[in-house]
């Protein structure tokens, strides 16, 4: 099932996305640490850049998942 989420990017701009459009998911920067979330709109894949490491990224995306379903 499909969820928006609230995401906020390093620049402190909220982000609103449907959990579908999230392709991937990549490894950024270590210090300090931030991810890649790649997603799918009408024309192509966009990305954005949001701190955490991967997993944790990864479990909130699953975790809101898990709360709507």
């Amino acid at each position: 099932m499909a969820v928006l989420i609230e995401l906020v990017n390093v620049h402190n701009h909220r982000i609103y996305l449907n959990t579908d459009c999230i392709r991937r998911i990549e490894p950024r920067s270590e210090h300090p640490p931030t991810s890649m979330v790649v997603y799918t709109a009408g024309d192509g894949e966009h990305q954005f850049e949001v701190e955490g490491y991967m997993d944790e990224v990864a479990e909130f995306l699953n975790q809101k998942l898990r709360e709507n379903s």
